[in-house]
């Protein structure tokens, strides 16, 4: 994410000094917001595998919205923790009713998190976007073994040559999927739209073999006698 900034954090981060944190990856700098947060209250930090997301974007806390960095850190903290998009949004509404309406960096901060807890919850561990001049509007959406393979037929099926498919060098990666964004100034929108037809594809088929085993079971009763 581009400028991420944090102001007045020095004597929360140690050797990063404060002022501005440019070009630091979503996933160093909410793995460092949340090791901070329980070290200054004295809580065991244990690493944990989340989902990476590196999105070229501004996604952060401006202090034209929030000076004070105390503020900032609780809020930062309410949006990171949530790992469910429904509470996530009822902790939105409390910031806003307690702050303010959020302004676009923050806004962009949150979708960020929202794209996270959706892949995570897809099978996916990273979401990375390409920043080669060469290869514009693309992302690299890296699948692990607990995502469904049965979704990529539907998903070329709906993309088209927007999507393709290529083996990962990492051992826990089933492979890469790269997606082509068409619109550079909605690209969030236009991932959160992709892991959203990701999701509808696998409640499909989930509905299917519930529905699938009713019908077996149906036909097995009906045989019995």
């Amino acid at each position: 994410m581009r400028d991420l900034e944090i102001r007045g954090a020095g004597s929360l981060f140690g050797d990063i000094q404060s002022g501005h944190m440019e070009q630091v990856g979503y996933e160093t700098y909410t793995k460092l917001l949340e090791e901070n947060i329980k070290e200054l209250k004295g809580e065991e930090i244990v690493n944990e595998e989340n989902t990476l997301v590196d999105i070229l974007v501004d996604a952060y806390i401006p202090d034209t919205y929030i000076k004070k960095q105390k503020y900032k850190m609780d809020i930062y903290q309410e949006i990171i923790y949530c790992k469910d998009n429904a509470k996530l949004k009822e902790v939105v509404k409390g910031l806003i009713d307690r702050y303010g309406e959020f302004p676009k960096e923050l806004k962009n901060f949150v979708k960020i998190i929202i794209l996270r807890n959706m892949a995570e919850n897809l099978g996916i561990s990273k979401i990375i976007e390409n920043k080669s001049e060469y290869i514009k509007n693309t992302v690299n959406i890296h699948i692990t073994d607990k995502f469904d393979i049965n979704s990529v037929e539907p998903l070329i099926k709906t993309y088209g040559t927007r999507i393709s498919f290529k083996n990962s060098k990492e051992e826990r990666e089933k492979g890469i999927i790269t997606y082509s964004y068409k619109d550079e100034s909605a690209k969030i929108e236009e991932i959160h739209k992709f892991l959203s037809v990701l999701k509808s594809i696998k409640v499909k088929e989930v509905e299917e073999v519930k529905e699938g085993k009713k019908i077996n079971e149906n036909w097995r009763n009906n045989n019995k006698h």
